[in-house]
């Protein structure tokens, strides 16, 4: 509390930078203020700080965090440049100096909704790739006060002008939104459930129509200031219901079917609503495209991925075929959200919308299943997602990732001194050496009902004992054989006897017909393997690089691995995420 404003405080000419750059890179991706009702307030910042008069505590608090954003969103070279110094040590300096004007408002305390404002925007550069449990608790933390302040009230019951009305609806779905990445990244459910809250979305209207005599009160039909921010608080609601109806499919009181339609509804209101706004060749409108695809897309994972590696159920081709492309098209938009010149000044905040889950589910199903159609472009993306040398063979790539991420987990095993379940203890001290035998015999028996697999099986050299044993995903099986079941007809939509497996809760009563009007045969065929496909002549697809080994391992090679719970993928049983 002693510490002076003047210690943080940059020169207003580097000031006026900073809130440029700000402007132009996170208000557009982030946007919690009303760019008006802000500039006015900075004038009156720099203003009283020229009259010799200390700002009011909640502008100090707001103008830092907007400093704090714009700084965190330039590039390294173009800070040394323009302030003659390091990016981390600006950024240590405004981040302290947001901090200072935080604790001087009081931000645990107020009621008001600007030091809110200056609370998320200080959160949203922090809340990015890597999200601590730290970073957890304090979005937690800024959604209790603003529950406290009612912002998760609409600002219409209270008969507000239609600037604070917009301005609350952006900063509670700004916090929607910080609450649904730091559960991605930490495991917890999310603390905004469906219901609690009766918050509009902001109305998509420009900043300006807000100060006419007549604000509008409907949204407008064409690209506005608020477009990109409503989208993203559109399909993030759809991402919070979906994580509440997976509960609910668990006990058995929704079906995945449901869950599935919702997701693909939306999809088609959301490109059918906005893709008729957008022009690509306005860079902006380009980001909205791929952050609206990547956002939806990845709805389709988080409802299917538990279901793709399920032991007692195959998953049924034509939902195999829907998580696959889904997948797929979430990586190349992301890659393009990366790489796309005209999207640079964005790129600083990729990581909150860029994740890992798709790509490692994708790697595991065409390591599994080479001979996938969409194998060329899935390992296209995994290249440059994991920054893997072209040049080595699919099973080679897939075994460096695998084996980075172990040895990353193991070493984040130790410094934390995670302990495993029981029950994870118990399913690692099972896999013995008779087990694993078992387990080779019924691999290789399901194995002969494919000829040339088998024949390559049967022709590959031993693994010597002094290698190291191939590292296999766990449910590792060799390409899928034309499953049936007994109770219909229908083999294209590849059903199976029950198994009791967790797939059964939605497989066994999908409605085809039904499906069919989302999801046409002629689009979702459930043909997922390239036709003339030889496991004999397979050296690694379009890839050089030396031939793929597609025998199974031994008994003898699987007892030498060293099986560590932090090898076996699990589904966190609150929130349905993947966790390695």
């Amino acid at each position: 509390m002693n510490t002076n404003l003047i210690d943080y405080l940059p020169t207003k000419h580097a000031a006026d930078q900073l809130i440029a750059q700000y402007f132009a890179a996170v208000h557009i991706m982030c946007r919690a203020v009303h760019r008006q009702t802000f500039e006015a307030q900075y004038a009156l910042f720099w203003g009283q700080i020229a009259s010799g008069t200390e700002p009011a505590r909640s502008i100090q608090a707001i103008v830092f965090a907007a400093i704090f954003s714009g700084a965190v969103s330039m590039d390294e070279t173009a800070i040394m440049r323009t302030f003659d110094t390091s990016k981390p040590a600006l950024i240590d300096s405004l981040r302290s100096g947001t901090e200072m004007a935080l604790a001087k408002a009081n931000f645990l305390r107020t009621t008001r909704v600007d030091v809110m404002q200056a609370f998320v925007m200080y959160l949203i550069p922090l809340v990015r790739a890597e999200v601590s449990r730290a970073h957890s608790a304090l979005v937690g933390t800024a959604i209790r006060l603003a529950e406290c302040m009612g912002l998760h009230r609409d600002g219409t019951y209270y008969s507000m002008s239609p600037v604070e009305v917009h301005v609350r609806r952006l900063v509670w779905h700004q916090l929607c939104f910080l609450d649904l990445r730091t559960c991605e990244a930490t495991g917890p459910r999310p603390q905004i459930r469906p219901g609690d809250y009766d918050t509009r979305f902001p109305l998509n209207v420009d900043d300006s129509d807000l100060l006419a005599n007549e604000a509008p009160t409907q949204d407008k039909p064409y690209w506005t200031d608020a477009t990109l921010i409503r989208i993203r608080a559109e399909y993030v609601e759809l991402r919070r219901m979906l994580w509440f109806d997976i509960v609910q499919i668990d006990k058995k009181k929704k079906t995945l079917t449901s869950a599935v339609f919702k997701v693909q509804k939306t999809w088609k209101t959301l490109t059918e609503k906005y893709f008729a706004m957008m022009d690509d060749s306005i860079p902006i409108q380009l980001l909205a495209k791929h952050i609206m695809t990547l956002g939806v897309q990845g709805c389709f994972l988080q409802v299917l991925h538990r279901y793709l590696f399920s032991a007692a159920q195959p998953m049924p081709d034509r939902l195999r075929q829907l998580l696959i492309e889904a997948g797929l098209m979430q990586m190349e938009h992301a890659i393009a959200l990366e790489t796309t010149p005209e999207l640079a000044k964005w790129a600083w905040y990729k990581g909150a919308f860029n994740q890992y889950h798709s790509a490692l589910l994708l790697m595991v199903e065409v390591y599994a299943y080479p001979m996938r159609k969409e194998a060329p472009r899935i390992w296209k993306c995994l290249d440059y997602i994991f920054d893997i040398p072209p040049h080595l063979s699919p099973k080679q790539k897939a075994e460096l990732v695998i084996t980075d991420l172990r040895d990353r987990m193991e070493v984040y095993h130790q410094m934390r001194k995670l302990k495993s379940t029981t029950q994870m203890e118990e399913r690692v001290g099972s896999l013995n050496a008779s087990s694993l035998r078992g387990w080779d015999a019924d691999r290789q028996s399901a194995a002969g009902a494919d000829a040339s697999v088998a024949a390559v099986a049967a022709t590959a050299p031993p693994v010597p004992p002094s290698t190291a044993a191939p590292l296999l995903p766990l449910n590792f099986s060799p390409p899928p054989i034309e499953w049936t079941d007994s109770t219909t007809s229908n083999s294209r939509h590849n059903s199976v006897v029950t198994g009791g497996d967790v797939m059964m809760q939605g497989a066994e009563d999908i409605d085809w017909a039904e499906w069919d009007k989302y999801f046409p045969i002629e689009q979702n065929t459930g043909e997922l393997n390239v036709s003339d496909f030889d496991f004999a002549q397979f050296t690694g697809g379009a890839f050089s690089g030396p031939s793929i080994d597609l025998a199974m391992p031994s008994a003898q090679d699987l007892a030498d691995v060293n099986f560590t719970p932090t090898f076996f993928p699990y589904v966190h049983k609150s929130s349905g995420a993947a966790h390695y």
